[in-house]
């Protein structure tokens, strides 16, 4: 089921384990940006892996890469939020 954009960026943003630099990264992931300016690369990983915990993210797949392992996430709602 799709996820409504909006409303996953506001939940994020109102989830009390999240902090700015998770919801940075999440509105450029949401706008298909990969690399987000002004955020370091181990940051993006970090805020990434802290949104998959937290259920907003779901990696559907990875694949090797030149330059690392490389992910298909899929936004979610956490089961709480729906």
């Amino acid at each position: 089921m799709p996820v409504n954009t909006a409303e996953w960026l506001l939940a994020i943003d109102a989830h009390p384990e999240t902090i700015d630099t998770d919801l940075v990264v999440a509105v450029a992931l949401s706008n298909g940006d990969a690399a987000v300016e002004g955020v370091e690369p181990a940051d993006v990983a970090d805020a990434v892996d802290a949104l998959v915990g937290l259920g907003f993210l779901e990696p559907v797949l990875a694949t090797d890469h030149p330059l690392g392992e490389e992910h298909v996430l899929e936004l979610r709602l956490p089961a709480g939020l729906r």
